[in-house]
């Protein structure tokens, strides 16, 4: 069964003097073409903070635009580190969508998530489309436990049936890639993902 923990019990890596990119680091020939380009990082961050590695989990499509993107995270990124339950520092995994755009007022419902449900009905008040974004703990052999809402994001109590049915989700449907090591070994690591509930 999954295990619903506290949130304050659990602390994913988190990004400090955030955000890394400015408009500035929108490459001239993707201005110029007016295309969007969504890229999916994933930075395994070290117990202490610093970053081990980024890698691109999903590409944009053009790899230049990929390249860059990790340079910038690793040039520019900070971090403190992810603690596990028990309150040890741990490795942590921040998973990150940069989307380069020529829309000013970008919306960010339209990045892609983790996780997409359809459900019958949404607690009264929340809108269709509603992204809730939560925590767990990836052991070194891919499982997911102690499932939590992002506690650094205030959640409405009207929206914790959503995060206990993404927490379930999540622990079932989920594919958590186990954070690496320097030596390449497989170690435990808080990580995130986020959840979109549409109504039917």
């Amino acid at each position: 069964m999954l295990l619903l923990a506290l949130a304050a019990q659990l602390i994913p890596a988190r990004p400090t003097g955030y955000p890394w990119f400015s408009s500035d680091d929108m490459p001239s020939y993707v201005a110029g073409a007016g295309r969007t380009r969504y890229v999916l990082t994933r930075t395994t961050v070290r117990p202490d903070g610093s970053i081990l590695r980024c890698e691109i989990e999903q590409a944009s499509g053009d790899r230049d635009v990929d390249v860059q993107t990790c340079a910038i995270i690793t040039k520019r990124g900070k971090f403190s580190p992810a603690k596990s339950p028990g309150g040890t520092p741990s490795y942590g995994v921040f998973r990150k969508f940069v989307v380069y755009t020529m829309i000013t007022k970008w919306d960010e419902r339209n990045n892609p998530v983790d996780l997409d449900l359809t459900v019958d009905r949404l607690p009264k008040g929340v809108r269709s489309g509603i992204q809730v974004q939560v925590m767990f703990e990836v052991s070194a052999e891919g499982q997911i436990s102690s499932c939590a809402p992002d506690v650094a994001k205030a959640i409405p109590p009207k929206f914790m049936p959503l995060v206990t049915l993404a927490c379930q989700q999540v622990a079932i449907r989920f594919k958590a890639l186990p954070a690496t090591d320097d030596n390449g070994t497989a170690v435990a690591s808080i990580q995130e993902a986020c959840v979109r509930f549409t109504k039917d």
